[in-house]
């Protein structure tokens, strides 16, 4: 039996299913975290310097609606 055939293909992963499960809010939280992980891979790597991962952080949690732990309390 070839694998191809025990695999369906139109089956939407459970990864998938979980992404689609999310509120839109829930969806736009996670997306920010991608992008701010993306962030600190780039920083550790030194693919950009501490200012340039400052200010990508600072912009990117005003234009996604985020709030720091600074300014939750």
């Amino acid at each position: 039996m070839a694998i191809e055939s025990t695999l369906d293909f139109h089956e939407p992963s459970r990864q998938q299913q979980e992404w689609e499960q999310l509120s839109p809010a829930e969806k736009k939280h996670a997306l920010y975290m991608k992008q701010v992980n993306l962030l600190k891979t780039f920083r550790a790597r030194n693919a950009i310097s501490q200012a340039q991962y400052e200010k990508s952080f600072q912009d990117l949690t005003e234009k996604m609606g985020e709030k720091t732990k600074n300014e939750s309390n």
